[in-house]
């Protein structure tokens, strides 16, 4: 079912809401465009990055799942949930997510990529506080920080690769 115009017209508004990190107003704009048409997925997904963005991550996972609910067979859904699931902590379930996005997509390198890290995570001996790059230009950063870092920018690189190929596309 292809969204209406009206849910086009706020899921247009709250992308340049967004994009000027505006988000109480482009949150605003897609609930709109979801409350017209409840099958628009991108506005789950822009709701849901939108969230995220706002600190709250639960509420962002439930909008992934709505928009799973509608369809499952999306990788961005599942990518964007299991990212969200490892920056609060929850790695098993994370690690469900980067599964799904693999069953969907074997070759999807930033989830194997993210996917690997998070493994890394529940794999390390050590206690997860535990100092393991100290330099003297930063901070010591414990095992989870450093793979907390290296998820964020696979997913910054897998948001900006996708958009170039939206880009593309046209």
């Amino acid at each position: 079912m292809n969204p209406s115009p009206d849910a086009e017209h706020w899921f247009d508004q709250g992308l340049n809401d967004y994009d000027q990190q505006q988000y109480d107003l482009a949150l605003n704009c897609f609930q709109q465009a979801i409350k017209i048409n409840q099958q628009f997925i991108p506005a789950w997904i822009y709701q849901g990055m939108t969230l995220e963005q706002m600190g709250k991550f639960d509420d962002a996972i439930a909008s992934y799942n709505q928009a799973i609910a509608i369809n499952p067979n999306i990788t961005d859904l599942w990518y964007n949930k299991a990212t969200t699931l490892s920056y609060l902590k929850r790695y098993p379930e994370a690690l469900i997510c980067f599964d799904q996005v693999l069953e969907i997509d074997p070759n999807h390198a930033f989830c194997k990529t993210a996917r690997s890290l998070t493994l890394a995570i529940l794999s390390n001996p050590r206690k997860l506080d535990q100092p393991i790059i100290e330099t003297e230009e930063r901070e010591p950063l414990t095992a989870e920080a450093e793979a907390s870092i290296q998820l964020q920018r696979s997913r910054e690189s897998y948001t900006f690769l996708s958009q170039i190929n939206e880009i593309d596309e046209y």
